[in-house]
């Protein structure tokens, strides 16, 4: 199939963040830097804890309005959502729901089955949608934010097709594109394990943000112990949390996979070793992928 495809990403939902204090109050909060946002350019960022471990990833982008829409995990929105009110304190900000009146497309081009990048200034949209570069690798293709009611069969106005949501995974797999609580473990992942600064998710000179401190001097000492990395596996991955060992010993685990393509968390002193006792996990084999996106020597 050639031409443009979209995904509806139905494991994705929105937080609208209004309010003269919420660029002051997400700029105190995330990993990344809020003046890079507008309305069709978006940051990836993280909120941690105060002792720099992960709790939630998001993308921020700029409404029409001027507000600012945080596109998050669906089934986790709630918690964000009570975070941000949390932190409010006296801020004049608004926080709300947007699942029932926004939803969240991904838009590649096919091209004889190769995937290519689009551009988000001279791809035709519906009036009014919310467009951007997935900004952890543009390989992923567009961003778009349309209003529920109408958002597919104005896609299909312009000769868009639908693509099978295992099409979109398989391919954020193939890139090394981690996401959300199925790859990251909440309240125990550092952003330097998880390799967040390749998704171009922390900005190191914004200055303060919760978590801040424990994240710069990770990455100055480089002391992350584990590293995510992409793995094939030989078989049926086993489900997200399955051990995966060398010889007799436990070094990492299975995360979210697609295929015979997994995300896994591995023991770096294990990846520094002699290759020469191969991964298993549930008596299947299991390799590093290799992707002309994905350096192993992060």
């Amino acid at each position: 199939m050639k031409g443009v495809l979209y995904s509806r990403l139905k494991n994705r939902g929105i937080i609208r963040v209004s309010g003269s204090d919420s660029y002051t109050f997400l700029q105190n909060l995330i990993t990344n830097d809020m003046s890079k946002v507008t309305n069709n350019n978006a940051i990836f960022a993280a909120l941690l804890t105060p002792q720099g471990k992960f709790l939630h990833e998001f993308m921020i982008v700029k409404g029409n309005n001027g507000e600012f829409l945080i596109d998050c995990e669906s089934n986790r929105l709630n918690d964000l959502g009570q975070r941000l009110i949390n932190y409010r304190l006296r801020a004049n900000i608004q926080v709300s729901d947007m699942r029932d009146e926004i939803e969240i497309y991904a838009l590649t081009e096919d091209l004889d089955s190769k995937k290519t990048v689009i551009s988000a200034n001279t791809l035709e949209m519906p009036y009014g949608a919310i467009r951007f570069t997935d900004p952890r690798d543009n390989a992923l293709g567009l961003r778009v934010m349309l209003p529920i009611d109408t958002g597919e069969n104005s896609l299909k106005s312009l000769n868009y097709a639908p693509a099978h949501h295992l099409d979109y995974e398989k391919n954020r797999l193939k890139l090394g594109i981690p996401e959300g609580s199925k790859d990251f473990d909440v309240e125990k992942s550092t952003l330097a394990e998880i390799g967040f600064e390749r998704l171009n998710g922390v900005d190191f000179s914004k200055g303060c943000y919760i978590g801040q401190e424990v994240t710069t001097r990770m990455k100055q000492r480089g002391t992350a112990r584990k590293k995510l990395l992409v793995v094939k596996v030989f078989g049926n991955p086993p489900p997200p949390g399955t051990p995966i060992y060398a010889g007799d010993k436990e070094v990492g685990q299975i995360k979210s996979s697609c295929g015979n393509l997994a995300i896994a968390i591995v023991q770096r002193n294990y990846l520094e070793l002699e290759k020469s006792t191969p991964l298993k996990t549930n008596n299947l084999t299991v390799i590093p992928y290799t992707y002309t996106s994905f350096s192993h020597n992060e």
